[in-house]
């Protein structure tokens, strides 16, 4: 078990990279609202911009901080493993996802009826 010391060092090492994330998410935030509104229509560096800004200030709210700690430090495995399958097949199987709804009514409207 790591001592108090220890725990502080660590604490400020995450602060530390938790501001220089809150600096370049910043940047790059607004250079990407600058090179929107002053850049002509069909480049691309103010989207790129705007999407690595939108990636930093996610992973700035992750960092722990003194009050809570990391976002994924407290969430466990199975909804982890749930998302990751997701993100995995449902590119694969959203083509079959209308047969799905169909052949879900179907069973719904079709089953069978209880004799009596």
């Amino acid at each position: 078990m790591p001592d108090q010391q220890e725990i502080e060092r660590q604490f400020l090492a995450y602060r530390s990279q938790r501001q220089r994330v809150a600096i370049v998410a910043s940047a790059c935030l607004l250079a990407g609202g600058v090179g929107w509104c002053s850049s002509p229509s069909g480049t691309f560096w103010p989207a790129a911009c705007l999407r690595i800004g939108f990636v930093f200030s996610s992973l700035w709210i992750c960092f722990p901080s003194r009050r809570r700690p990391a976002a994924w430090a407290v969430i466990s495995p199975l909804p982890l493993i749930i998302i990751a399958a997701t993100a995995f097949f449902l590119p694969r199987v959203k083509g079959a996802l209308p047969l799905v709804a169909v052949a879900a009514v179907a069973l719904l409207i079709l089953r069978p009826r209880r004799s009596r």
